[in-house]
């Protein structure tokens, strides 16, 4: 093996070396409150419209409300066009599926959902 193919073969591993790290990093801000306005299924609760606190960990989004644990679901991070605002996304029964934040190429996709996803993307407020 020449020395200019290895040297070339070195610098594609540690850039992807480098590019992952960045990529699995948590969401900033971690904790964020949004507002429902109409009643909606996370995981297996059903949240009921108003005010809520979520805190983005490790791979667990936790819902709060009134500083008590109402809702905990695992997630996923899945790479996005840059969100020009923050949004959730619901399927077709009323089931929150995916949050997008405003600036961020990231979102969580949340993994206990089953079924079809529709575009119904509905924004949130305290952007």
């Amino acid at each position: 093996m020449s020395g200019r193919i290895l040297y070339r073969e070195l610098a594609i591993l540690a850039g992807l070396a480098l590019a992952i790290p960045l990529w699995a990093k948590p969401l900033k801000p971690k904790k964020k409150s949004i507002d429902l306005y109409s009643p909606a299924r996370v995981g297996n609760t059903t949240l009921l419209a108003g005010q809520y606190e979520l805190i983005v960990d490790d791979k667990i989004a936790t819902f709060e409300k009134d500083n008590k644990v109402v809702a905990k679901i695992p997630y996923q991070l899945i790479r996005i066009a840059k969100s020009p605002a923050d949004e959730m996304t619901f399927d077709q029964k009323g089931e929150l599926t995916e949050i997008e934040f405003a600036g961020k190429s990231v979102a969580i996709e949340f993994i206990d959902n089953t079924g079809p996803v529709s575009s119904s993307g509905r924004s949130f407020g305290n952007q």
